[in-house]
């Protein structure tokens, strides 16, 4: 890959270069959300990210197309993935894992990050003004949770959510109105009125111009260098499910693996489930 790329005039004499963002700059603790319709690599985007932080312990899997279950098969547990946000089995996935964290620490023992994956569910509106969604985007951090959230267009998310994240991966959008809103919701850095938009359609274009390349925004930056706030990526296929030729991976301990062949159940209802205590997950491990 490309380490710079020239992209747009920055005066009349030169340009600005931007770099190849790095996904192990991932912190925890972090949001990244994913902007792209179907057939713009954001589904390879999605997985690539989740193979750069595969070695967290726990994760779950909030997924509603057929595509995303059949790429996610053998790299997310299936007892922690699930088809619909379930409200009420969120808010015990997250008691739990705070309620473990405390022993933990009171064991004198280092807490663990919990990866949530919410795949494409902004399109029910109850689940966009949902305010434990909000609650997480705030305390995700507090929490020790990562969170990696894709949707179609950057209209699904409240201004005030869109404050608490830390990466945006932008994939090739062709309708002007989607662009814009993209510009005006995610890169101010490239200022206003048509000269900002005109300048930002030149780098969005370039970085784009391929299935799997996107636009990355760095919120939690504190420089005011727009290069060193804005990347551009082109993500690497990770889905040994579609590529058999490809290497295997997977998401989470090894312990968290073995706690899933022993007791995932193909006809379980999730309605019905309780998480227990005693769903305890100590190793970890390269996969």
């Amino acid at each position: 890959m490309q380490r710079y790329i020239e992209a747009v005039e920055k005066s009349h004499t030169d340009k600005m270069r931007f770099k190849s963002f790095q996904l192990r700059w991932f912190k925890p603790g972090s949001i990244a959300v994913m902007i792209g319709k179907k057939g713009t690599g954001k589904s390879t985007m999605m997985l690539d990210l989740c193979h750069a932080i595969r070695h967290c312990p726990e994760v779950v899997l909030f997924q509603k197309t057929i595509e995303t279950n059949d790429m996610f098969k053998g790299v997310v547990p299936e007892l922690f993935s699930f088809k619909i946000w379930d409200r009420k089995l969120v808010q015990k996935i997250i008691d739990r894992h705070i309620r473990q964290n405390k022993k933990r620490m009171k064991a004198g023992k280092p807490v663990k990050y919990l990866t949530m994956i919410i795949d494409d569910q902004a399109g029910d509106e109850k689940f966009c003004k949902d305010p434990l969604l909000s609650d997480l985007f705030f305390n995700v951090r507090h929490y020790k949770l990562n969170i990696i959230f894709t949707m179609q267009y950057s209209l699904k998310i409240h201004i005030d959510q869109r404050a608490q994240i830390d990466y945006v991966f932008m994939m090739r959008e062709n309708i002007i109105g989607n662009r814009e809103r993209l510009m005006q919701h995610y890169c101010g850095q490239f200022g206003s009125g048509k000269k900002g938009y005109a300048d930002f359609s030149k780098v969005f274009d370039k970085f784009t111009e391929k299935i799997g390349g996107c636009m990355v925004v760095k919120n939690s930056g504190i420089s005011n260098d727009i290069t060193k706030n804005v990347f551009y990526y082109q993500s690497v296929m990770r889905n040994f499910n579609e590529d058999p030729s490809l290497p295997r991976w997977r998401m989470g301990s090894r312990a968290y693996w073995a706690f899933n062949n022993r007791f995932y159940d193909p006809h379980w209802d999730s309605s019905e489930e309780e998480i227990s205590d005693e769903i305890v997950i100590e190793r970890t491990g390269k996969k």
